[in-house]
């Protein structure tokens, strides 16, 4: 496929084009992943349209591959991709069901329409490009009437959509007074007044025994629990597991396609409607014409528009690559003839394969058989350790004898902190497992829970303490802690309403040490002022008269913010803005009023799916 290809591909319009051509097709039974295996059960009936198992099975197998490459089909199953594509396939049936019965025709000229008016088929001065259309058909191994076909299926859906959403339209007038309003600025500049809990003193005896006496159930101990559990892990077992030199060169022998890199060669490449043409590129590229200048005087392509980049011979079609790869230096191959024409191909540039030796990998690869064993220890100890308790040894006895880690926390509340508020590390931040903790029985070893991937634990609540009062000797540092940091707050808040209610801000500033920043345009968003605290800064300025000045606070600082002038939005961007949230929303609407479509069509039409014929092709096929 052409260079223009893959770099279009990266525009959303393509990427989406592409997605669709790839489902689409494979619904319709146009791969060939199943065919040999042959099937006419019925895997959807929606009134009179059927989809074969062998057309649901190649939808799969298709979806499996793009979106699932490295899972199984039985694992694709059981992580429910079966459901999503019987569901797809089943609204596809709806809309063709529906058109039949209306008699919704699609002609050949409307289907042939549609695709030159896709921009994803158009050259870079906005014509209909041959190329660009047969080179994204073969990316998907498909033919023109093939595509036709799904084209037309395609129209009939649009057809019955169109005559729904044909009045659906978000007021323009309303989509720009809210783009006007979005994207109105404000010129600010403001200051900080940091909260500075260094330069409080520390207050006397006298104070904090006031101040404790009236916020004394801030220091409460809270409720908590004393937890012992047995942490079955892949690290806990990794000292356990010895690896031989054997085992390494067996284990890299086995995997040695991870350590090797085939050869690449760079390509470009040329494609003629008919032999003759390619014979007569070949002959000038032999008789010492630049590539690029045939190409572009032969098909008006440029040195992009034919460049392939760095292939493997798995890159190519087999014709392909034995000729690109037959090439013992940098020359010209061809012609090749395919399904999309006559190929004659220059390779530029041979990047030679290249191999990890056994001695490079040795280190990593043994790391890694390592770790698996660690895991596999991880499954046979959490086994024995629950044969440990049934026969009745406590948590404790059946860590010992089976080598797992054994954990106590010596109080942690329904947060995860301890009695002084503090976060436990570790496992205590899991949420799942503070919820294990606060609803299992006291003093009973619990179930084995899985609370990482390949990691277990067992644990036991040994006792609970509820929230108790705590002397101030208890907790004292932490009170004083508090008494500077509100203090600080203070300080801080009544220096921003002095600078915010003076008649002229800047300069009670800079009598305190503080300076403002220099001129800043922002929306009402933050976007423009580079803060962290920006939206509540834009929030406090697009509240502000122009010339007037008020403060924010975050807990770490108070802000001085001084509306200098109100921008209205350049009325350009208001327009794409406004055109834009119109189009979404009526994207939105168009979505729902599809969705309020498919629940009638279930009601008018019977339905029958049948999954279980689907899955065994796919497995019969062998998975």
């Amino acid at each position: 496929m052409l260079r223009s290809l893959r770099d279009g591909a990266k525009s959303t319009p393509m990427r989406i084009f592409l997605v669709a051509l790839a489902v689409g097709f494979a619904l319709w039974g146009i791969d060939d992943v199943f065919r040999a295996v042959g099937s006419n059960d019925k895997a959807v009936q929606v009134g009179k349209v059927n989809v074969t198992a062998l057309e649901a099975a190649q939808e799969f197998d298709r979806t499996r591959r793009r979106y699932l490459p490295s899972s199984s089909s039985s694992e694709a199953v059981a992580a429910g991709l079966l459901n999503s594509v019987m569901t797809g396939l089943v609204q596809q049936s709806l809309f063709i069901a529906e058109a039949e019965r209306m008699d919704l025709t699609v002609t050949r000229r409307m289907e042939k329409q549609t695709i030159a008016n896709e921009p994803a088929f158009r050259d870079d001065a906005g014509r209909f490009s041959t190329i660009r259309f047969n080179d994204a058909l073969a990316r998907t191994g498909l033919n023109e009437e093939s595509y036709l076909e799904f084209m037309g299926r395609l129209l009939m859906r649009r057809q019955i959509m169109d005559a729904i959403n044909g009045g659906l339209d978000y007021p323009e007038a309303t989509a720009m007074a809210i783009a006007s309003w979005r994207l109105e600025k404000r010129i600010i500049n403001h200051a900080s007044i940091k909260v500075d809990q260094g330069a409080v003193p520390t207050p006397d005896d006298a104070a904090v025994r006031a101040w404790y006496s009236e916020n004394s159930t801030t220091f409460d101990s809270p409720d908590l629990r004393f937890v012992t559990y047995v942490l079955a892990e892949p690290d806990a077992f990794l000292d356990q597991v010895e690896i031989s030199d054997d085992d390494v060169a067996a284990a890299y022998d086995a995997r040695v396609d991870l350590y090797q890199t085939p050869e690449s060669r760079t390509i470009s490449q040329m494609i003629f409607p008919d032999a003759d043409t390619a014979a007569e590129a070949i002959s000038r590229l032999n008789a010492g014409e630049d590539f690029a200048a045939v190409a572009m005087d032969m098909l008006g392509l440029t040195g992009d528009d034919t460049l392939l980049g760095d292939l493997s011979r798995d890159d190519l079609t087999d014709d392909l690559a034995n000729a690109a790869f037959g090439l013992a230096a940098e020359g010209i191959a061809g012609p090749v003839q395919t399904p999309l024409g006559h190929h004659v191909l220059s390779i530029v540039g041979i990047i030679p394969a290249n191999v990890i030796p056994l001695e490079d990998a040795r280190k990593g690869l043994t790391d890694d058989l390592r770790r698996e064993g660690a895991t596999d220890l991880v499954y046979e100890r959490i086994n024995d350790i629950e044969d440990a308790l049934a026969s009745g040894q406590t948590i404790e006895e059946a860590a010992r004898n089976t080598g797992a880690r054994l954990v106590t926390i010596n109080g942690m509340d329904r947060n995860g902190l301890d009695r002084d508020g503090n976060a436990i590390e570790g496992i205590a931040t899991d949420t799942d497992f503070r919820e294990i903790v606060w609803t299992a029985p006291i003093g009973e070893a619990g179930m084995v829970e899985e609370i990482d991937t390949d990691s277990f634990i067992i644990a036991r609540v040994d006792r609970e303490e509820t929230a108790t009062p705590r002397e101030l000797a208890e907790v004292e540092s932490r009170v004083i802690d508090a008494m500077k940091r509100e203090q600080a707050i203070t300080n801080a808040r009544e220096i921003a309403a002095e600078i915010a209610g003076a008649s002229d801000p800047v300069a009670t500033a800079s009598k305190n040490g503080i300076s403002f920043s220099e001129d800043i345009s922002m929306r009402r968003d933050g976007v423009g002022l580079d803060h962290q605290a920006a939206r509540l800064i834009a929030n406090e300025a697009f509240n502000l008269e122009s010339g007037n000045t008020g403060y924010i606070e975050t807990g770490e600082e108070a802000i001085v913010v001084t509306t200098k002038a109100i921008t209205d939005a350049d009325a350009d961007a208001v327009k794409n803005e406004g055109n834009l949230f119109r189009q979404r929303l009526a994207g939105e609407m168009t979505q729902s009023t599809e969705i309020a479509m498919l629940q009638n069509l279930e009601k008018r039409f019977d339905i029958n799916v049948n999954p279980a014929v689907v899955q065994q092709l796919l497995f019969g096929a062998g998975n």
